[in-house]
C-alpha cells in the first residue's frame, strides 16, 4: 500500500503520510461534494421537468414526477418548495378538470388540489419564496373553485411539508 508504514508497527515513521494517501483523502473529498451538487441537481431537473410536463398539459405525467420528487421534499430549496407546492396543486386541479363530474377520483383530486394549493399559499406568505404574479392569480382563482370541497382540509399534505 504505497510502502505506508502504520506508526505503531515501524518505529522508523516519521513525516507526512504518503502522497498516494493525501490523493485518496483528496478524490474522496471530491467525489462527496460531486455526489451532494449532484442530488442539488437532480431535484431542480427533476422540478422543472414536472413543469414542462404541466405547460405541455401532460397533468399524469407532471403528477407523476411531482409524486417522486414529493418523498425528497426536504431537499428542496424554500423557493423550489414553493413552486413544488403550486405545481402539485394546479396539476391536481388540472387533472380534476379532465375526469368525470361524479366520483371519488375528482372529489381527491380537488381536495388535493385545495390542500397543495393552500399550503403554497402559506409558504409565499411566510416568505420562504414568490409566486410569479400570474401564478399567484392562477392559485387564489383555483382556491375560490374548490371551495366546495368538503373533505378533511390538509388531507393530502403530509405532516412533513406542512407550514403551519
Amino acid at each position: 500500500m504505497c510502502g505506508y508504514r502504520v506508526p505503531h508497527l515501524s518505529a522508523r515513521f516519521k513525516g507526512p503520510a504518503p502522497r498516494c494517501h493525501r490523493l485518496a483523502t483528496y478524490l474522496a473529498v471530491v467525489l462527496a461534494c460531486g455526489f451532494v451538487f449532484t442530488g442539488c441537481a437532480t431535484y431542480t431537473q427533476d422540478l422543472e421537468r414536472a413543469r414542462r410536463h404541466y405547460q405541455a398539459l401532460e397533468f399524469p405525467q407532471a403528477l407523476g414526477v411531482l409524486r417522486a420528487l414529493g418523498e425528497d421534499f426536504d431537499g428542496l430549496s424554500p423557493s423550489e418548495r414553493v413552486q413544488y407546492t403550486y405545481l402539485r396543486g394546479m396539476t391536481d386541479f388540472r387533472l380534476s378538470e379532465t375526469v368525470p363530474q361524479t366520483g371519488t377520483l375528482r372529489s381527491g383530486l380537488r381536495s388535493c388540489a385545495r390542500d397543495w394549493l393552500d399550503e403554497c399559499l402559506a409558504l409565499e406568505k411566510r416568505g420562504d419564496g414568490k409566486l410569479t404574479v400570474d401564478q399567484s392569480s392562477r392559485a387564489r382563482i383555483a382556491l375560490a373553485q374548490l371551495i366546495d370541497v368538503d373533505a378533511k382540509p390538509r388531507a393530502c399534505v403530509p405532516a412533513t411539508v406542512q407550514s403551519r
